[in-house]
């Protein structure tokens, strides 16, 4: 793995609005060994992808985690976006329960990669050195 104090931090998006879940993957985060720089999001979501008004200057993100089970709609957020020409290259790994169901849901809506929840720092490296093409 390349040294932690010349990497460029790895932008990772938490899409998630359940703070238990929050506090897991936080931790999962914590515990890795390269920079990451977390954003949070939920309602913003798009309107920070598309860089609009106040969120001109936020970079894109190199992976987009996205809870499955969110208030809004995730499926309708990950369909936005995989078919908006500009975004639809940032991998989006969908976080949910270990059911077929989920898991072929996701898929069928352009998800790179479909992660069981609790989200744990093995599967948060593996995930993240996968965005990376490592």
């Amino acid at each position: 793995m390349p040294d932690p104090q010349t990497q460029k931090p790895f932008e990772l998006w938490l899409v998630e609005d359940d703070l238990e879940e929050l506090r897991t993957a936080g931790m999962a985060i914590a515990e890795a060994d390269f920079p990451i720089n977390l954003r949070v999001t939920q309602d913003e979501t798009l309107a920070l992808l598309r860089q609009e008004g106040e969120f001109e200057d936020v970079p894109r993100p190199d992976l987009i985690l996205l809870d499955l089970h969110l208030r809004s709609s995730a499926i309708a957020l990950l369909r936005e976006i995989k078919e908006d020409e500009e975004l639809k290259n940032i991998p989006v790994a969908v976080l949910g329960p270990c059911s077929e169901q989920a898991i072929d849901e996701s898929f069928e809506h352009a998800a790179d990669l479909y992660i069981a929840k609790p989200l744990d720092t093995q599967r948060l490296i593996m995930t993240v050195n996968w965005a990376q093409g490592v």
